[in-house]
Order: C-alpha cells, then sequence, then structure tokens
C-alpha cells in the first residue's frame, strides 16, 4: 500500500504493507509528474515501513531510480526506514550527482523533513 501526499514543494511518500508495481504506476506517479509542472524542483520523503511486502525493496528502489533520473527537477530525495538491509542496499542505490539523498531512521522523519527544508 502506498499513502501519499504534499507539501508545498515536498513529496511525502509511504510505502508499507503489500506494495506492487500497479501502486507505483498508478499512485505515484501521476502525483510526482503533476508537482514537477506546478514547482521548478520538487523534494521527495520516501518512507519505508518494515513490514513491506510485494516487491523487495531492491527492486522498489531500482523502479523508483528508473523512473525518476530523467527527471531534473529533483532536489533531494531522504529515505526514511529503519532497515537494516536498507543501509547496504542505499549504497547501491544512486541517482545523478545532482540529486542530493540521505538516509533516516523513522524516528528521524522530522530530521530529514527538516533536511529537506534546508535545500
Amino acid at each position: 500500500m502506498i499513502e501519499i501526499h504534499h507539501k508545498n514543494n515536498t513529496l511525502i511518500t509511504q510505502v508499507h504493507g503489500t506494495f506492487t508495481k500497479e501502486h507505483f504506476n498508478n499512485a505515484f506517479i501521476p502525483i510526482f509528474e503533476s508537482m514537477l509542472k506546478e514547482f521548478p524542483e520538487v523534494n521527495i520523503v520516501l518512507k519505508l515501513n518494515n513490514e513491506l511486502t510485494g516487491w523487495t525493496l531492491l527492486t522498489l528502489l531500482k523502479q523508483f531510480k528508473q523512473y525518476i533520473a530523467p527527471y531534473n527537477g529533483i532536489n533531494r530525495l531522504a529515505i526514511v526506514s529503519d532497515s537494516r538491509l536498507l543501509k547496504w542496499k542505499f549504497s547501491l542505490f544512486q541517482l545523478r550527482s545532482c540529486v542530493s539523498t540521505e538516509r533516516f531512521l523513522n524516528k528521524d522523519i522530522e530530521k530529514a523533513k527538516a533536511w529537506l527544508a534546508i535545500g
């Protein structure tokens, strides 16, 4: 399942439970594309809960990376999760060098939002 909302130019995406490619294509993509039309730069919070099933975490990150890579309007990406595997997988997840990407624990969600606001 995916929950998406935005505040100003920040897209806040929370993924939990069973997550599928259809969730990504039918929920995330339309909102993301409409935000890019409204704002010159978009910040993204990608919050991944520990009970995530369906797509594997690495597959989700690869799909996310592949989809957003061509867009120049992404300023910062905060990946929020307590998953121990995420730390390792995060090191494999690199966007373009012009996109600042940072990892935060779930308890630090407010720090993630503050970090996004800086840029």
